[in-house]
């Protein structure tokens, strides 16, 4: 009962995937299914000439021509609208930044007019300490 459990749970996990995996399908088996499969019936094979070996390569060739000319036209109309996204992503986050910013900006002078305007109140109050402590208040720091 070493470990609480975790090795009997690993070997539980390991049998599992195990069973998961199901039957492999060598190449014999399919060798043999493929025999059972053409029992009784005439396949004959015969060799391409040259000439339909060369068919079946400009075949080939032009079905990667078109594929290619089919990704490409994609890539021409997705590309763009990617682009677009992502600048039109920029371009509000860039706003939403600068928001933030004249909020920031607008609380910011709202603190520095509190903080003059104590400083004066404390020096017409003769409240000499308190004024300097005010004032060095709204340069964000102290003396």
């Amino acid at each position: 009962m070493s470990f609480g459990g975790s090795v009997a749970a690993m070997i539980a996990t390991l049998k599992n995937n195990r069973l998961m995996l199901g039957e492999r399908y060598t190449y014999f088996d399919a060798k043999k299914n493929y025999l059972r499969a053409t029992k009784g019936m005439k396949i004959t094979y015969r060799e391409a000439t040259k000439e339909e070996l060369q068919l079946v390569r400009e075949k080939i060739k032009k079905q990667k021509k078109t594929d290619r000319i089919r990704v490409g036209v994609v890539l021409l109309f997705v590309t763009p609208i990617i682009v677009i996204g992502v600048y039109q992503a920029i371009s509000l986050s860039k706003e939403k930044i600068s928001i933030n910013n004249q909020r920031i900006k607008k609380k910011d002078i709202k603190k520095y007019q509190f903080y003059i305007n104590d400083g004066d109140l404390m020096i017409q109050q003769k409240k000499w300490n308190n004024a300097i402590f005010r004032l060095n208040r709204q340069k964000g720091g102290y003396f």
